[in-house]
């Protein structure tokens, strides 16, 4: 997190577990997958950043209704070394 926010302005994580949902790590928010394209218009993100290609799969199952959101994937890691070269995103 603190890698990952030395390079971006983190502004939701997302999480399928009810008792965390609205608390908040790190001063960051907690969010089910359903809100992330809701999140996504309203906060003009440049790309979702998630930790492996299952927790994509979480989002889409969850936001199937919702053709209207186009988003950026990126996986952490590579997106780390990509920041770490050079930039600053939201």
């Amino acid at each position: 997190m603190q890698r990952l926010r030395s390079h971006c302005d983190v502004l939701a994580l997302v999480t399928t577990e009810p008792w965390q949902h609205n608390i908040r790590l790190d001063d960051v928010p907690l969010r089910y997958p359903s809100e992330v394209p809701s999140l996504y218009r309203r906060l003009s993100i440049d790309c979702l950043v998630i930790a492996t290609e299952d927790d994509r799969l979480e989002i889409e199952r969850a936001t199937a209704d919702d053709a209207h959101w186009q988003p950026q994937w990126r996986v952490g890691e590579s997106l780390l070394e990509e920041l770490d070269a050079g930039g600053r995103r939201r």
